[in-house]
């Protein structure tokens, strides 16, 4: 009975320091996906010029509070593809890229804007100050494996939405 208890307490012990073993790992390290959205600059740095243009796009991710791995996989393959993609049109004003956590007070009305019930990749097309369409880049979460795809996938409708209608 004793060797029982023993064994018990043992291995109590070592899920215990299993647990908190992961949780001091996972919020002390700096992951090479942590490490790519650093190095990108924040939403509003992305556009460098004046709102010039009249037919604009902006690609809007809209995130919660609560970012899992796949999220943030969401953000960062995001920002590469506008950065490398499209930096002359990021740099001229016609592509805007933000990103928004619709948690924060004041970003509720994107919830009902954009019908959005989870992490998503919007665009919106604008000419002057009238938003003309917009659409939910939804197959994000069946791509978000194949970071190849996902980049190609968002390529094609920010190209899409670039050319005036």
């Amino acid at each position: 009975m004793k060797s029982k208890r023993i064994i018990v307490a043992v291995l109590l012990g070592f899920v215990t320091a299993s647990v908190v073993f992961a949780i001091v790992k996972e919020t002390t390290k700096d992951t090479p996906l942590e490490q790519a959205v650093a190095e990108v600059p924040a939403a509003e740095e992305t556009s460098s010029a004046a709102d010039v243009s009249p037919h604009k796009v902006i690609l809007y991710y809209f995130h919660g509070n609560a970012r899992c791995p796949t999220c943030m996989k969401f953000e960062s393959y995001s920002r590469e593809v506008v950065k490398t993609g499209f930096q002359n049109e990021l740099e001229g004003g016609r592509l805007k890229f933000r990103i928004v956590n619709v948690d924060e007070p004041g970003n509720a009305h994107y919830v009902e804007d954009y019908r959005l019930y989870t992490k998503s990749l919007v665009l919106v097309e604008m000419k002057g100050d009238e938003q003309v369409r917009w659409s939910n880049l939804d197959r994000i979460w069946d791509l978000v494996g194949s970071k190849e795809a996902f980049v190609r996938y968002v390529q094609d409708g920010v190209t899409e939405y670039l050319q005036e209608k």
